[in-house]
């Protein structure tokens, strides 16, 4: 998910643990770039997203593969997520247009299918997530 006004990332790739990078923005929302994870690289990271936005990473962000004519927002990538929400609501759009609301303690695994994601309602929605490198089939 890009876009974060905050956020706080480790990493563990090849058994080499990189620090902790605290992202804090005021009152404008920065990029940061996401790095992609070799197979079985860890990252874990927590962040919050603004409601401001249409979508989450409306432009695709290192590590997200976007097909031509995708609507924005919508990738997928080479990992397995397991995220949970903390605060807030966020909406999945999955590749066939399911639509799944997820609100605080709701769990979501994504397997290297295509999604995206956007904030529901007035205040930002916070997830936490391990990001784990895998192979796409």
């Amino acid at each position: 998910m890009g876009c974060p006004s905050q956020a706080w990332e480790s990493s563990l790739s090849s058994g080499v643990l990189m620090s902790p990078q605290p992202t804090r923005t005021r009152g404008t929302i920065r990029r940061r770039p996401v790095p992609s994870h070799p197979l079985g690289g860890i990252r874990f990271v927590i962040a919050t997203y603004s409601p401001e936005f249409d979508v989450v990473a409306p432009e695709p962000l290192p590590g997200m593969h976007v097909e031509d004519g995708d609507e924005p927002g919508m990738h997928r990538t080479d990992s397995t997520d397991f995220g949970v929400v903390l605060s807030g609501n966020v909406a999945i759009e999955l590749d066939d247009g399911v639509e799944v609301l997820l609100s605080p303690g709701d769990v979501v695994v994504q397997n290297g299918t295509r999604h995206r994601w956007r904030v529901v309602g007035g205040v930002p929605a916070t997830v936490a997530a391990f990001i784990i490198g895998a192979h796409r089939r």
